[in-house]
């Protein structure tokens, strides 16, 4: 049993023999052909669809597909998430974010946090000036600001951490 998570749906998956379970109710009628190795046509009811698996990130278990053209992105739960997350332990909410560390060598354009903050997932961080280019640095999650490393207008090494998070 998996349970796949996105921002409209959580959905049970189980495939038992040739028959696959979708939220406790069989699917009888559901025909799948491999086009390729990350294509599959499924009908459904009278209903065709195309889904492309464009890429899954094993460690954030994350899955993004394309159905009939359209971008999808799904958290994947296996098993063993789900049980832990029966009794009380969630392996993602536990999982600690990577501080900022500069992906190239740059100047810190400007820092737009400090200290303390409390930033949600896609907030803005700090911007970094490379190859004549800006760079805006986002919060990958919602996190506690430790430190901030650098300065405005200070130049930077590859690999760098920059900022670091409770």
């Amino acid at each position: 049993m998996y349970k796949v998570i996105n921002s409209n749906n959580s959905i049970q998956v189980d495939q038992q023999d040739l028959d696959w379970i979708i939220n406790d109710k069989v699917l009888k009628d559901l025909s799948i052909d491999k086009n390729g190795k990350r294509e599959l046509n499924i009908n459904h009811q009278g209903k065709e669809y195309v889904v492309r698996v464009h890429e899954f990130i094993q460690e954030e278990k994350k899955l993004i597909l394309f159905i009939n053209g359209k971008r999808q992105s799904f958290q994947v739960k296996e098993p063993i998430d789900l049980f832990l997350a029966k009794v009380g332990i969630d392996t993602f909410a536990k999982k600690k974010a990577k501080n900022i560390k500069a992906p190239m060598p740059g100047l810190i354009l400007k820092v737009l946090v400090k200290a303390g903050d409390e930033v949600s997932a896609g907030d803005p961080l700090l911007i970094l000036e490379a190859m004549k280019m800006e760079n805006v640095f986002k919060a990958p999650d919602t996190v506690k600001i430790k430190s901030i490393l650098i300065k405005e207008g200070q130049a930077v090494d590859k690999n760098q951490e920059l900022i670091l998070f409770e």
